[in-house]
This record gives structure tokens, C-alpha cells and sequence, in this order.
């Protein structure tokens, strides 16, 4: 048995220059053969099988919608404001 992914044949060397999402997989490989904690392996496994990126959305109210979209397009208008400008305001 080992105890890191990266040793082992299978997969490419971490120190590798490999596709982010390769990087991804492999490191969410390893996160997953390390954990312990059945409560977060069973809710990564919900996720996982889900895979269904559109759910979430058809589970939302209209409004929930439309503030989702003004929010987006706010965002992408630099209409916004960083959690560290809101914490300055606030004196924190």
C-alpha cells in the first residue's frame, strides 16, 4: 500500500507540468484516499454522482433567479466590492 499518489506508478509525477484538470483529479485522488471523515466522503460522493451542474439552478425560486443574473451582471461590470473594502468600511 502506499500513502501518497505521488510515488505511485499510476499516476504522473505531481512535479510534472500536467493539464490543470489532471493536476485537479490527481490531488482530489490523494484528498480523497487521505480522508478519513465518512460524513465528507459520502457529501464529495453525492456531489460527484449528481454532476449535474443545471440542478441546482432548477431548484431555485424566479426570484432567486433574477437576482442571481442582476448579481452576475453586476460582477461583470466591476459593480462590486472585495470583502476587504467591505471589512475597511466596517472598521475591521
Amino acid at each position: 500500500m502506499y500513502t501518497s499518489l505521488q510515488n505511485n506508478p499510476k499516476f504522473p509525477s505531481f512535479n510534472q507540468t500536467t493539464s490543470m484538470p489532471t493536476q485537479l483529479k490527481q490531488k482530489l485522488h490523494q484528498l480523497n484516499y487521505n480522508c478519513d471523515n465518512e460524513f465528507l466522503l459520502e457529501e464529495a460522493k453525492s456531489i460527484l454522482q449528481t454532476n449535474n451542474a443545471a440542478g441546482w439552478w432548477d431548484e431555485l425560486t424566479d426570484e432567486d433567479k433574477r437576482n442571481l443574473s442582476k448579481s452576475e451582471a453586476q460582477y461583470e461590470k466591476g459593480e462590486f466590492i472585495t470583502h476587504p473594502e467591505l471589512m475597511h468600511q466596517f472598521g475591521k
